[in-house]
């Protein structure tokens, strides 16, 4: 498959994935009870709480979370250059931000999702 001239093996897609508590609290045991590990991502090997710097937004729901990722989205659509992921809101409340990566050793350490992260 080919997408703006840059060739992508399927097979080769890394997926990373992130549960954020920067838009939600409270994720202690995601994975125990994840349904979407194993479908829509492999189930972690390893997994962090990701301690953001930022402040939650005390009016923060469903709606605001999947806009934030819709218009993130819209933004890397307008470079000129393919996205290096794709950004997806997961749960009953959106509460999960899942980030795959669309190209192999792009996010595939917790250095690197780290980095990701903090910007």
């Amino acid at each position: 498959m080919r997408i703006h001239n840059y060739a992508i093996n399927i097979p080769c897609l890394v997926s990373v994935i992130v549960c954020s508590h920067i838009l939600l609290v409270g994720m202690q045991d995601v994975f125990a009870e994840d349904r979407h590990a194993g479908y829509y991502y492999p189930i972690p090997a390893t997994n962090e709480v990701y301690s953001a710097k930022t402040q939650v937004l005390a009016d923060s729901d469903r709606r605001r979370r999947i806009l934030f990722v819709t218009e993130m989205s819209n933004q890397m659509m307008r470079n000129p250059y393919p996205p290096p992921i794709v950004l997806f809101v997961k749960g009953a409340d959106g509460q999960k931000l899942v980030i795959t990566a669309l190209y192999s050793h792009s996010f595939d350490t917790i250095y690197r999702m780290r980095a990701l992260l903090a910007i």
